[in-house]
């Protein structure tokens, strides 16, 4: 079946704590679940969908800032309304966004991952080159309260209220042949 966008979910902390948790309810099968996450220096350790640890994909540094942005995947995550909790050392201040997708192969890591870190400027945009045919593209933005516009490939799902840094996006779309793809965003 064709991938499509389950469901989101949004939370953690602007306060300084060891863990910050959402609940995140999905359905449907062949779930692959996503967890964007930001956290002041590299204090991300662990993150856990339902009490199962979740593999980390990707992290950056955001720029000149301190703070890093995170992205970790599940495959085949609990159905139903489950708690997804990130664990920082030392505490801080954590943001979460979790997201689901339905109609996602079951057998492989991600296809292919990038990431990029810039200073300065209203817009930024990376391109990654897939593996397979019929890949989404999925992404998260640090952008410390700005208002974010989406561009070519990237239609915006969420954003992080807590700490209000994160937003996520995907290409709702199935990117085939395999190839080069981008994804573009800019803010204000």
């Amino acid at each position: 079946g064709a991938i499509g966008k389950d469901a989101s979910a949004t939370g953690g902390s602007a306060s300084a704590v060891a863990s910050a948790s959402v609940t995140h309810t999905s359905s449907g099968s062949n779930r692959m679940g996503i967890c964007h996450t930001t956290a002041g220096d590299d204090r991300v350790t662990t993150v856990t969908w339902a009490g199962v640890g979740m593999t980390q994909v990707q992290k950056v540094k955001a720029g000149n800032y301190g703070n890093f942005s995170y992205i970790y995947m599940k495959f085949a995550p609990t159905s139903g309304a489950q708690t997804v909790t990130v664990n920082v050392s030392p505490d801080g201040g954590i943001g979460i966004i979790t997201e689901t997708y339905t109609g996602v192969r079951q057998t492989d890591t991600a296809d292919a991952s990038i990431t990029k870190s810039q200073t300065t400027g209203t817009s930024i945009g990376e391109s990654v080159t897939t593996v397979a045919d019929n890949c989404w593209l999925v992404s998260c933005l640090w952008t410390l309260g700005a208002t974010e516009t989406a561009g070519t490939n990237t239609t915006l799902r969420s954003e992080e209220t807590a700490l209000d840094q994160i937003v996520s996006g995907d290409s709702d779309a199935a990117m085939t042949p395999a190839g080069s793809y981008a994804q573009n965003y800019s803010w204000t």
